[in-house]
């Protein structure tokens, strides 16, 4: 008897042994686990970069360049300088996330919230220009016929203006004479966003108290000259438009309204040239996606102004809007 009390003691104190090792077992445990780590393992912060850059060469610089090692809902102070011939436009998120405290001030700062690219915008200081008559002197001394058609007043001469990236038909002077300079979107919006508003309230390029036309007011001209046209392409307005010379294959207008508009040809990105003397095609400030804006074109083939789109990255000319 006494030695089964003694064998069923024995199996009790294991028994209460066991419990008492794993609630020990318990006790430890858990103040070693904090927020899924081991006690004593400090996980490494997720740092970020912040790269701060300019829209175009030459026209300003901007500090800090870069910093890395940043963390999330880090406020880094930002500062742009325009250089000579340039004002401050605007700053934007070109890449990743960040929050930008004022995007119209030169000295500002940016939350940053992951990798992120900031791009401060400069835009060409104009001056100013004055009109005498039927004639525009633009601030570089630049003259330029203008015409009013309907309730616009227009440049009657593609503009002639010596924007950096801008090009002469062929890289002949004499071309820049006749048709007046070809340019890139991006150059001729000047750091402007797209607009499709009527009037545009994009001067671009344009000289000071002038813009760049949207599509909506290329479409009141052509509206104009035929109140009949509807579509892309259904009108006869290229006639009525082009000048009365200077057409290939008997293509030349009326210039019913003295809008003189010229074969001017187009350029590439890659240095090449093409069509001048068969086709002129001359920039909206209306954007058609990410790559691609809209223009009207004018043809020694037909005699309508077509509304289409091309890459930002092709060279066309520029015809200014007073306002």
């Amino acid at each position: 008897m006494t030695q089964h009390i003694k064998k069923s003691l024995s199996k009790l104190y294991c028994a209460v042994f066991c419990i008492l090792s794993l609630l020990l077992c318990v006790c430890v445990e858990v103040p070693d686990c904090v927020d899924g780590y081991p006690c004593g393992y400090e996980p490494t912060a997720t740092t970020y970069t912040l790269t701060v850059n300019t829209s175009g060469t030459g026209s300003g610089t901007v500090s800090p360049a870069s910093q890395s090692g940043i963390t999330a809902g880090t406020v880094v102070d930002i500062t742009a300088s325009p250089a000579s011939g340039y004002t401050f436009n605007r700053w934007m998120i070109t890449s990743g996330s960040g929050t930008i405290v004022d995007p119209t001030s030169a000295s500002t700062s940016v939350t940053v919230n992951g990798n992120a690219t900031v791009t401060a915008n400069f835009k060409l200081d104009r001056g100013n220009a004055t009109i005498s008559g039927n004639t525009l002197t633009d601030s570089d001394g630049k003259q330029y016929r203008i015409v009013t058609i309907g309730s616009q007043m227009w440049m009657a001469e593609n503009l002639n203006y010596n924007a950096s990236g801008s090009v002469c038909y062929n890289n002949q002077e004499s071309n820049c004479n006749t048709y007046g300079r070809l340019y890139d979107w991006a150059t001729v919006m000047n750091g402007a966003s797209s607009s499709t508003l009527s009037p545009s309230g994009v001067q671009g390029i344009c000289p000071s108290g002038w813009h760049v036309p949207s599509d909506a007011e290329w479409e009141t001209l052509v509206k104009y000259v035929d109140p009949n046209a509807s579509g892309d392409y259904d009108n006869n307005a290229g006639t009525k438009l082009k000048s009365t010379s200077g057409w290939s294959g008997g293509g030349n207008g009326t210039d019913e309204h003295g809008f003189s508009a010229l074969p001017c040809g187009d350029g590439y990105s890659a240095g090449s040239f093409g069509d001048a003397g068969y086709y002129g095609r001359w920039w909206s400030a209306t954007e058609r996606g990410a790559s691609y804006a809209w223009l009207r074109d004018m043809s020694y083939e037909y005699d309508f102004v077509y509304r289409y789109n091309r890459g930002k990255t092709t060279l066309h000319s520029v015809r200014c809007l007073k306002g």
